[in-house]
């Protein structure tokens, strides 16, 4: 498809001449977040003004369809936005922006990586316990109480795990003072019933790998996941962060438990205060990330325009802000994407026929901002734009593209 304003359509009317612009809307976007509310997308262009308003049936995922608009001179790109009321007092507000679509071009107005996976539950019974301290499965939100039975020298326990996959289960038991491993492939899991394992299973921690960082790099998290060599499977090794900070300056390490299906990519994915990462590092490659080669300038975001100066090449900019008015109950949300070049001084649309008036009164609420921008490896902006990696259903995609970000808030 050619991103072309479509010629103005020339009519003579009782003597007079009447222009009209024709655009063409080509957006994807996921399905809504909730059943209930109502979605509008809005067409906006470079100046914030209004080119057209419709609204978006909650089960749809694209909107593929021409508007007119009466004159001439208007600018061959526009852009979205995608408004998704989550409740019927609309204190709950989500929106989706991207700025300067070349007409008719494809585009995916989400930010979000659309690779959700599913899980199953499965019972857990550890045997040849004399004495009990610890139990977790990695990358498990959650392990309930474990129920150990002095008795039957056994805990037992429900875990979680995502569908088709292996787990990684640390252990602390026996008067051991080091945590042990044991990992279950995908096929060796009892589903719906429960899967009995022993104490001799489990194996020291002694083939840690360390993940290298750049020296300005302090992270939040860290997710350390490997990925069969066929491509198909996967299991958490490591995530950090979560459930407890990690300490500046710590060294980052993962190990890889006996038994894990060789030779495994392992998918890192690193994020910071100030820089983020994701990569697929192949056998034997080295666990390191150089640092990135840019950063942002100038940062500034006001009810009437956003602006990002970025020092290097960047292929997308992303700003995000989250709003919270505690009396109300209100959250809204509202993240912009596009070039870089986009963001210089762009205005933004006037919204207050739409969001709540309570999001306008800086005095009675919260607000979190922040502006990155983002390096693919093997992505450009036009793939970006229409929505790779992201609407990728493989959990690896992003990291597949190698991903890097730097941040700065407001």
């Amino acid at each position: 498809m050619k991103h072309l304003l479509l010629p103005a359509s020339l009519f003579f009317i009782l003597g007079c001449t009447q222009y009209e612009t024709e655009y063409a809307l080509n957006c994807r976007f996921p399905p809504a977040y909730f059943n209930s509310g109502k979605r509008i997308l809005l067409v906006t262009d470079a100046g914030g003004n209004m080119l057209h308003e419709m609204e978006v049936p909650l089960e749809s995922t694209a909107i593929t369809q021409p508007f007119t608009l009466d004159g001439k001179g208007f600018s061959d790109h526009y852009d979205l936005h995608l408004l998704e009321f989550r409740d019927s007092s609309h204190n709950n507000i989500s929106v989706l922006s991207h700025f300067d679509i070349p007409n008719g071009a494809s585009v995916y107005i989400s930010p979000e990586a659309a690779n959700g996976m599913f899980v199953n539950n499965m019972f857990l019974r550890i045997e040849g316990l004399e004495s009990f301290d610890s139990l977790a499965v990695v990358g498990d939100f959650h392990v309930p109480a474990p129920d150990f039975d002095p008795a039957q020298k056994s805990v037992t326990t429900l875990a979680f795990r995502s569908a088709g996959h292996g787990i990684v289960i640390r252990l602390k038991a026996n008067g051991v003072e080091e945590l042990r491993q044991l990992y279950l492939p995908a096929d060796s899991i009892v589903t719906g019933d429960t899967t009995v394992v022993h104490w001799q299973d489990f194996k020291p921690e002694n083939n840690l790998q360390t993940v290298e960082l750049p020296g300005n790099v302090q992270p939040y998290t860290m997710l350390v996941t490997a990925i069969s060599p066929d491509f198909k499977s996967f299991t958490i090794l490591q995530e950090l962060g979560l459930r407890q900070s990690i300490d500046p300056g710590s060294t980052l390490q993962f190990n890889i438990p006996e038994g894990l299906e060789q030779p495994s990519a392992y998918r890192i994915q690193i994020d910071g205060s100030t820089a983020s990462y994701e990569k697929i590092f192949q056998p034997g490659e080295t666990l390191r990330f150089d640092p990135v080669d840019m950063s942002i300038g100038y940062f500034s975001l006001t009810d009437k325009n956003v602006e990002v100066t970025v020092n290097g090449n960047a292929d997308q900019v992303h700003v995000e802000r989250a709003t919270i008015q505690w009396t109300a109950n209100g959250y809204i949300s509202w993240s912009m994407d596009g070039a870089p070049e986009s963001f210089k001084n762009h205005a933004l649309p006037d919204l207050s026929a739409y969001l709540p008036g309570w999001y306008y009164v800086s005095s009675s609420t919260i607000s979190f901002t922040k502006a990155g921008a983002f390096q693919f490896d093997k992505i450009d902006y036009p793939q970006l734009r229409e929505g790779f990696p992201y609407k990728s259903t493989e959990p690896y995609a992003r990291a597949r593209s190698g991903y890097k970000a730097v941040w700065k808030n407001q």
